[in-house]
Formats: C-alpha cells, sequence, structure tokens
C-alpha cells in the first residue's frame, strides 16, 4: 500500500519506552506504528496541523522486535486482527469518503480512487496488508458480517471487531517490517480540539505454513495531533505471546 508522501513518523522508540509499564514483546511484534498526515480541503494537497481540513493517520502492525523463535523476521505473515474495540473522544464520527456513498464503508474494497466520488487518501477504513485506490478491488482483507455487520458508520465501534486476511502475497510484512491494519481520518478543527481514539485487540500472525499460530495483544491510546518535537503521542501496552499449531 502506497503511503503518502513526507508523512511525519512516529517515533518507534515510544514503542520501546514502556510507557504504560508493560513488559517487552516475546517474539517480533514490537507493538504498533503509524504516520500522520495533513491535508487541505482538496484532500490532496499536504500541509500543516493549523490549516488542516483533515488529519490522516495510518496505523501499522511493527514487527521489528527481536525474534526469539528463530525465524527470520521478513518472513512475518500478518493474519488477522481479532478482540478489537474502539472508543473515541474528541470526535463525532470518522471521515469517509469511498465509493459506498453516504452511508461510509470500513471495507478497503470501496476506498477506491475515484475523482469527485471516493479519494482513498482522506477516507477511513481497515485492511489487513492489501491496498486500496487503484488495488482496492484485488484487497483480499474480509470483514465478517458478524460483527461488522454493514461495516458502515458507527460499525467501527461494535465490540469485538475482526478482520482478517490470508491472502499471503498481500500480508508480507515490508522492508521496514510494518504492515498496515487501517487508516483513520477526522477533521482538521476535530483534531486540533484534541481528537484520540483508544483501540484494544489481539494480533494473529505465523511465519509461513507449518509455523503455528502467534498471538499478541496490545493496547493503545493514538491523538492525531503531534506532541514534542512533532511527534505523535502514542502509549502502547502489550500482551503475552500465546502460540498454538494449525
Amino acid at each position: 500500500m502506497n503511503r503518502p508522501p513526507n508523512s511525519r513518523q512516529l517515533s518507534a522508540a515510544l514503542l520501546a519506552a514502556g510507557l504504560l509499564g508493560c513488559a517487552p514483546a516475546l517474539a517480533d511484534l514490537a507493538g504498533i506504528s503509524g504516520t500522520l498526515t495533513y491535508y487541505e480541503a482538496d484532500g490532496t494537497t499536504e500541509t500543516t496541523l493549523a490549516d488542516a481540513a483533515y488529519s490522516v493517520l495510518d496505523i501499522h502492525l511493527d514487527f521489528s522486535a527481536e525474534n526469539t523463535h528463530g525465524y527470520d523476521n521478513s518472513e512475518t505473515l500478518a493474519r488477522a486482527i481479532r478482540f478489537a474495540n474502539f472508543s473515541a473522544s474528541r470526535l463525532t464520527s470518522f471521515v469517509q469518503n469511498d465509493a459506498s456513498g453516504s452511508i461510509g464503508s470500513w471495507r478497503p474494497q470501496d476506498s477506491l480512487e475515484m475523482p469527485g466520488i471516493a479519494n482513498p487518501l482522506i477516507d477511513s477504513f481497515v485492511t489487513m496488508g492489501g491496498g486500496v485506490g487503484m488495488e482496492a478491488v484485488s484487497n483480499s482483507t474480509d470483514l465478517p458480517f458478524n460483527p461488522w455487520g454493514d461495516a458502515t458508520g458507527e460499525a467501527i465501534f461494535n465490540k469485538n471487531l475482526r478482520w482478517h486476511n490470508y491472502n499471503t502475497t498481500q500480508t508480507r510484512v515490508h522492508s521496514d517490517l510494518t504492515i498496515m491494519i487501517g487508516r483513520f481520518v477526522v477533521t482538521g478543527q476535530e483534531a486540533r480540539n484534541g481528537a484520540n481514539i483508544t483501540l484494544n485487540g489481539r494480533a494473529d500472525f505465523n511465519y509461513g505454513p507449518g509455523t503455528g499460530i502467534y498471538r499478541q495483544e496490545f493496547s493503545q491510546e493514538l491523538i492525531f495531533t503531534p506532541g514534542p518535537a512533532g511527534l505523535a503521542a502514542l502509549a502502547f501496552g502489550l500482551g503475552g505471546i500465546r502460540r498454538r499449531r494449525d
């Protein structure tokens, strides 16, 4: 998935800082990293927070921690997010700008690039790898009807959400050992007012056939404005790795 140029990289050092007093990861999942980008009203021109019409936060699973299981981190395949629960503060709803029309959609397949109709740069969606825009139609990410329902609007606040993708060509981590799991967009005014979200959930991943499933729980708070030194203030929590054989 292409990332917008000049995105403000969120500090990976915060992942290791133990901001919630949590134990370090037991395998290669370090936590969640992200990029924060601001756009003008046209939805394509990057700007600063002060002049932003949209604040866009892309979040990624970060598999850069030490691997304690004898695998190569670059072989990691992200399979699913499970038991995901979102809460939000200081925002009315997430901005959605996709091909579903006024109802909005969290499915990445609807996040097409259609001038005047849909703009994936300022569209909120969840994904597990794959792509949007010109790649949206081939994105294999699935949002099960239960618990997503119609996957529109308020569905993001349903309990124990899950999404998965078993297409290994889409879910292998990138060269920076991350893979995208969602884009969340709020208005610039909401960002300036301190809009934030909290996400709790579990990531499932493996290293290819026969390696079994590893599970990592996480808890995260994200804000849509930069903190000191231009870095977003993120707090991360990591649970223990649990493994089973397929």
